[in-house]
């Protein structure tokens, strides 16, 4: 694809999005505040709005999402490292010694889910790279090559076709699968010396659930989680959290339409927003099964207006994403008459809503750049308001902002406060008999 991704065409439209405030939230945010926190006595309270202003008087929005972006972890020092070195023999051609490899990658010809499942799987081969000792690579093609919008932060994961050479035409390498469920391979996960019962040098992965527990708690492989402080990770719920900040940070295409939009928040005085996930299962065009109903979709929208006055709200936004256009336009229509409410979506930025798995003949970047737009956004957002699924949980393990989380059947009744988002729900099921003991 001869697409350069530094290159942008869109022109977005900067329409004011002028919300509509016609519900009283202040009783609604009091009643999400008084569910019972996820983490039994744990309790949230409203922030002082005026602190939290003067605190970030002299930062623009952009500037605090940069230093999200460029957050970064010394966990993995020992394997950057490694994985230097194994890039530097793959780069130089050297076949003096072998290079071992783990590579996460998206098959052609197989389901292997949207963005959420994805990263789950992503972080999933990472921590098999890393309690194996091997180099860890992603090559993602389908249903575009995914580091126009994604790219290598600490960790360089990029993988070259070309070094295949490396490991010569006698090489086998190992295909595993493990797309929607794998429970007659996780006994040998857990309990194997996979070194030894895989003996390929190159172990190709495809994988969509989180699944990394079942590598760090390997009792084989319980030396090298010592050294990586696994378990003290595991227990503050942030494996995943910083396997994602280690691995990722947007390109410079996403990055000029991340600038554009705060230019646009600047204008506004914005320096607050608050990130709100509705996945409805999707009307445009593909197939998927339902996820929030319509009245659930009214709920979520109706908490988020509650949730806005945890932020100050002359200065917040609300980011609204969702696979529903139906929702966006009712978001639209219904904030059309009070200007002291912002609310905005990428409605009129970027082309219409895609899937990466589920979109038929959406093979080029400008139909997918829209879905890595919006998790960036989302991920960067203060607090968040979010339902069952992945791309809007993996945004929230990403910045462990507060957020309100919605269960089935989508009502303000079953929605749970998470005070520290998916870092909190995040949690490790431990129902092996293994060596070590949480």
């Amino acid at each position: 694809n001869n697409h350069n991704p530094n290159n942008n065409n869109h022109n977005p439209n900067n329409n004011n999005h002028n919300p509509n405030n016609s519900h009283n939230p202040s009783q609604l945010t009091q009643n999400i505040l008084d569910i019972e926190m996820i983490d039994n006595s744990v309790n949230i309270k409203n922030t002082n709005t005026n602190e939290k202003e003067n605190e970030n008087v002299k930062k623009s929005i952009f500037e605090k999402w940069n230093e999200k972006i460029n957050k970064e972890y010394n966990n993995f020092e020992d394997f950057i490292k490694i994985q230097k070195e194994s890039r530097d023999k793959l780069i130089n051609g050297e076949k003096t010694e072998r290079v071992k490899a783990v590579i996460f990658f998206v098959p052609d010809e197989m389901y292997c889910g949207g963005l959420g499942d994805r990263f789950n799987g992503i972080v999933s081969a990472f921590y098999l790279a890393l309690m194996t000792n091997r180099a860890f690579f992603i090559y993602w093609m389908r249903p575009v090559n995914w580091e126009y919008f994604m790219q290598p932060k600490q960790i360089d994961w990029s993988w070259k076709t070309e070094w295949m050479v490396h490991f010569g035409e006698t090489n086998i390498s190992r295909r595993i699968f493990c797309i929607n469920g794998c429970k007659d391979q996780l006994s040998a996960w857990q309990t194997q010396d996979l070194n030894s019962v895989w003996p390929e040098d190159i172990w190709w992965i495809s994988i969509n659930l989180m699944h990394a527990d079942a590598f760090i708690y390997n009792p084989f492989f319980e030396s090298q989680a010592l050294h990586y402080n696994l378990f003290e990770l595991d227990q503050l719920h942030i494996l995943k959290h910083v396997a994602l900040h280690s691995l990722f940070k947007p390109t410079p295409l996403v990055i000029s339409q991340l600038s554009k939009i705060s230019s646009h928040f600047d204008q506004l005085n914005i320096s607050f927003s608050l990130g709100v996930h509705i996945r409805t299962g999707g009307d445009n065009g593909w197939n998927d099964p339902p996820r929030v109903p319509a009245d659930g979709a009214m709920h979520i929208f109706f908490a988020s207006l509650g949730a806005r006055l945890l932020l100050p709200p002359q200065s917040s936004v609300i980011v609204f994403a969702s696979d529903s256009q139906k929702t966006l336009q009712f978001i639209a229509q219904s904030s059309n008459s009070n200007p002291n409410l912002h609310i905005f979506t990428l409605e009129g930025w970027l082309p219409d809503i895609t899937h990466l798995e589920r979109s038929a003949n959406k093979l080029d970047i400008d139909n997918h750049i829209r879905t890595f737009v919006e998790w960036w956004l989302l991920s960067l957002s203060d607090v968040m308001v979010i339902c069952r699924s992945g791309f809007g949980e993996t945004a929230s393990v990403y910045n462990c902002a507060p957020a309100i989380y919605f269960l089935w059947p989508y009502q303000i009744s079953h929605s749970i406060v998470l005070p520290s988002g998916f870092c909190n729900q995040y949690r490790i099921q431990r129902s092996y008999s293994l060596s070590r003991k949480s």
